[in-house]
């Protein structure tokens, strides 16, 4: 059963009406919306029934938000197709989602923030000196520099785009249970990086605050996805 978007996704799409009223042309993304079973029979009978095209563009982008967030991912996707003739509603799709997530990041008073990367403002000896910057170095390949920032919607759809069969062992990991999975599969059924992205995105929004880069590097590993997969956290 639809729950409703959430509300950063509810903001992205107001945010962007003005221009999607402008520009979309609905026949372009209703097929995918419909395979993806986001817009249902009675839905099409409705938009059919608008007058103009901006009244169709309208009462699709009223109706959306009343779906899950997998309806906000599916409209991505549409656009995001090289046939559609949209990618720069995907763009601005994209770029207003990264500027509603920036409250997000950690700020730079927390305590948590590793500080080895600040020069020293009085060297100590050399040997304690070259140690450190030995420390830097050996951080800076086995792990993330901000450990403790939150991780963005990208680097999730990035991330889903990267790991194959084993997203189920990720999906353990990440705190999942089977009705978890089953729902994801059953509701993306014929997009793959769909069920990936609506997992990521379900332990993004549990975990809030505590849904880091350290912590999702941390359990990619413990599911066994390999480093390949996961690098751009690491060295973005």
């Amino acid at each position: 059963m639809d729950t409703g978007m959430t509300e950063k996704h509810c903001e992205v799409l107001a945010k962007c009406r003005v221009q999607f009223v402008k520009d979309l042309n609905p026949d372009d993304v209703l097929d995918h919306l419909i395979a993806d079973l986001i817009i249902t029979s009675d839905d099409q009978e409705d938009i059919a029934a608008q007058k103009t095209r901006k009244d169709r563009v309208r009462f699709i982008l009223d109706l959306l938000p009343q779906r899950s967030d997998r309806a906000f991912y599916s409209l991505k996707e549409a656009l995001n197709d090289a046939d559609s003739g949209h990618r720069h509603l995907y763009e601005l799709l994209d770029k207003t989602l990264d500027d509603v997530s920036l409250p997000c990041p950690v700020q730079a008073t927390d305590s948590k923030v590793p500080m080895e990367l600040d020069p020293p403002l009085d060297p100590p000896l050399a040997q304690s000196s070259t140690r450190a910057g030995h420390d830097v170095a050996e951080r800076l390949r086995n792990g993330p520099v901000n450990p403790n920032q939150p991780v963005t919607e990208q680097q999730l759809a990035t991330l889903a785009g990267k790991i194959g069969k084993e997203w189920e062992f990720l999906g353990a990991k990440l705190g999942m249970n089977d009705n978890d999975m089953y729902k994801f599969k059953m509701e993306n059924q014929y997009n793959a990086w769909a069920q990936i992205q609506a997992m990521l995105i379900k332990w993004r929004n549990r975990e809030y605050k505590n849904a880091t880069i350290g912590v999702l590097i941390e359990k990619c590993k413990e599911a066994d996805i390999g480093r390949d997969s996961y690098e751009f956290l690491i060295n973005p």
